[in-house]
């Protein structure tokens, strides 16, 4: 029996956004973001980006991209949000039972 999760949101949830919250205890910042380097035509990268780690693509946020980066598309999320998403991301994994 295999566990269906996606293991990039299972590293992300529980490896990347302590981190996030260990650095904003030093350094002062709202937003995490990232460039999804998605030329797809379904955009199955940020769709990922979206429904899995709850990033979005603002309306009224934009930042300076280098020239190579032209066409990633820049996604974001509160870091205020971060840890909802995160308890919200592991209540909702289902129990396994790994006794063989």
């Amino acid at each position: 029996m295999g566990i269906s999760m996606p293991f990039g949101a299972l590293v992300f949830w529980y490896f990347v956004v302590p981190i996030v919250q260990q650095i904003r205890k030093c350094v002062g910042c709202t937003y995490l973001f990232l460039f999804a380097a998605d030329l797809t035509k379904n955009e199955k990268l940020v769709k990922y980006y979206a429904d899995q780690l709850n990033f979005e693509i603002p309306e009224k946020l934009a930042t300076a991209k280098p020239i190579y980066d032209f066409s990633c598309k820049f996604m974001c999320q509160e870091i205020n949000g971060l840890l909802k998403g995160r308890d919200d991301f592991f209540n909702n994994i289902p129990d396994y039972d790994l006794e063989p």
